[in-house]
């Protein structure tokens, strides 16, 4: 049954978003464009219509970028809101499912639109930079090479990209936590649940800087980082005190992630408030 949710909340929430990563990649190009054409064309006088046309683009390029990445948040908010806490509630939480499973069909759903999003946006900004422009002529004759000299630092790349998925799945679990909370309140449901967000956000901030701050002062004599040292004994400091910020932001945001997901399943199942 989470197969049939996970199939039907994609279908619902996909309208728009081709649309929007198409617009975000054709200014990226066309931002690219010219400015290669400023740097090959460049005529040294006042006035540019070629670096204006370059100045517009770049700005269209910052306005869908930073767009996108706002229309996925607040979409995939809208969508766990009205499917489950307004009228389409109603028919949701009579399915022969568990809240637990409405509960990960939504968030698994927008931690794929999350991710997407992301890797729209970064290949984007390597359009923009030219990296792929560089690439392409020579595509057939890419040398890895570079994967041996740099082999130690491989742990900290799988690292950083597990510390991004658990951060997506953490990002959406509080988003989800905070809409609940809200529904329960007779009134003014969806600014509530905006001020708890936020109020998250800044006890997640302050609770962060003080792990991340404990962490940088660890002594070398401690277990954590001797821990580390045994895993990563080529990398340099650096990469060193990266791996271990990165595994504590995880185990933090994880704990969360289990918190959070408790509280609305607990909403869902004991207190449910449908408009």
């Amino acid at each position: 049954m989470l197969k049939k949710l996970i199939k039907y909340d994609l279908k619902a929430t996909s309208r728009g978003f081709g649309v929007l990563y198409i617009i975000v990649l054709a200014l990226a190009v066309l931002a690219a464009i010219f400015d290669a054409a400023c740097n090959r064309l460049a005529n040294g006088g006042n006035f540019d219509p070629l670096r204006v046309a370059q100045g517009i683009f770049v700005v269209l390029y910052c306005l869908a970028l930073f767009g996108v990445n706002l229309f996925t948040v607040l979409i995939c908010m809208r969508f766990y809101y009205d499917n489950l806490f307004k009228d389409e509630g109603y028919l949701m939480h009579t399915l022969p499912v568990t809240p637990a499973k409405l509960i990960w069909s939504k968030v698994i759903i927008s931690a794929v639109w999350g991710i997407v999003t992301t890797l729209v946006s970064l290949l984007s900004l390597l359009i923009l930079g030219g990296e792929v422009g560089h690439l392409a002529p020579n595509w057939y004759r890419l040398d890895f090479s570079w994967l041996g000299e740099h082999s130690a630092y491989i742990g900290t790349t799988l690292m950083g990209i597990a510390t991004v998925v658990v951060g997506v799945v953490f990002l959406e679990l509080w988003i989800c936590a905070s809409l609940s909370i809200g529904s329960l309140l007779p009134k003014h449901h969806r600014a509530i649940s905006v001020g708890m967000i936020i109020a998250f956000g800044v006890v997640h901030v302050v609770l962060l800087i003080w792990v991340i701050s404990q962490i940088s002062a660890l002594p070398e004599s401690s277990g954590m980082t001797q821990f580390f040292h045994a895993l990563n004994v080529q990398q340099d400091g650096s990469a060193f005190v990266a791996d271990i910020v990165m595994a504590c932001v995880s185990a933090y945001m994880i704990l969360f992630s289990v918190l959070y997901f408790a509280v609305t399943q607990s909403i869902m199942k004991n207190h449910l408030n449908l408009e």
